[in-house]
């Protein structure tokens, strides 16, 4: 943006070829900067994920091992008790995943629901309709014996955080 200059006041005037308005007989100031336009890209913004947590039951299977050393496979079912259908991506988090024990393979961790830093599994079905069921199953791995515990969330995100995939593009479980 250019500068110029009347006898009273400083004012912001876009012509520099010209004198101000407010004082024809002074002379513009030349401050010899490039003029900047600034640009603004639109920038995505990522919703926080809604825990469902209440609108769902979650069942855990039990553990066992899966004959490799110290890997361990469990299913998780979810089913949607609401009387509404879960129209979006649903996930399961596994918050206070106990010390010494990491769920592998995780599709993401959880960043702005909170707690963060928590394991991430996507559920292969788009539309959950009531009394629907859809099964996770997850790896887990511990160097000793440690119990595998943790705290199931269940969240609900736009299909923006997998790239807009559909549910038909993956394999999937779906109970009815």
């Amino acid at each position: 943006m250019d500068l110029a200059a009347t006898p009273t006041k400083a004012s912001f005037h876009s012509d520099t070829t010209a004198a101000p308005p407010s004082c024809p007989t002074c002379a513009p100031i030349d401050l010899g900067a490039p003029t900047v336009k600034p640009t603004f890209e639109a920038c995505p913004v990522e919703a926080c994920p809604v825990d469902v947590t209440r609108r769902v039951a979650v069942s855990r299977g039990p553990i066992h091992h899966t004959g490799t050393p110290n890997r361990f496979i469990q299913q998780v079912r979810i089913t949607n008790i609401s009387h509404e259908t879960l129209d979006r991506t649903i996930s399961l988090a596994l918050d206070s995943l106990a010390p010494g024990v990491t769920a592998l393979h995780p599709d993401d961790v959880t960043t702005c629901a909170q707690p963060a830093g928590s394991p991430v599994f996507d559920v292969e079905v788009r539309h959950l309709r009531p009394r629907q069921s859809a099964v996770v199953t997850i790896l887990f791995s511990t160097a000793i014996q440690h119990p595998i515990t943790y705290a199931p969330r269940v969240l609900a995100t736009d299909d923006e955080r997998r790239g807009g995939q559909d549910d038909h593009d993956k394999p999937r479980r779906v109970d009815p």
